[in-house]
């Protein structure tokens, strides 16, 4: 009896460490990637800055909301402590962007990321020029949980990619 407790706490654990990890969570089979930042500037102000910085291909305010696409990224592979020899070989030879969200709560600024893809930037035996990879096919084991090889290093770097893009200085 004492075993089965144990188990079911450990299942119960298990799944809620599932729920988020470094800001990426699972939501209806799709990755998602959501933080909320602290700031003391009004609405307006935090839209502008946004635009100015240049970031979007597209960008409108939609219900109160910012809502566009991220122009493509490399990943900060160097700022996040890895190399292009110690990182998946997936993150260094593609570029990455997806839909975003910024919502204004008064005192904070959320940031969601959806629709999140890879896009090779050059011929090589693996993929095509070109050729997109949506997130989920890296993030995703079989069981449709995130997989340990993801949550290791992807999800740091891209997370702390995102983090730099996202903050305001």
């Amino acid at each position: 009896m004492k075993f089965l407790f144990l188990l079911s706490i450990y299942a119960v654990s298990s799944v809620s460490a599932q729920d988020t990890i470094r800001n990426f969570r699972i939501d209806s089979g799709e990755v998602v990637w959501q933080k909320t930042f602290a700031t003391e500037l009004a609405a307006f102000d935090v839209f502008s800055e946004w635009k100015a910085k240049g970031l979007f291909a597209e960008a409108g305010i939609n219900n109160g909301q910012l809502v566009g696409l991220l122009k493509p990224f490399d990943p900060d592979l160097k700022g996040a402590g890895f190399s292009e020899w110690t990182s998946p070989v997936y993150l260094s030879r593609n570029t990455f962007h997806g839909e975003f969200t910024i919502s204004y709560t008064g005192e904070n600024y959320i940031v969601t990321m959806r629709h999140m893809m890879l896009v090779q930037k050059y011929d090589d035996p693996m993929a095509k020029e070109g050729e997109i990879l949506p997130i989920e096919k890296i993030a995703f084991n079989q069981k449709g949980t995130f997989s340990d090889g993801f949550v290791k290093s992807p999800a740091y770097i891209l997370n702390y990619t995102m983090d730099k893009i996202f903050r305001f200085k």
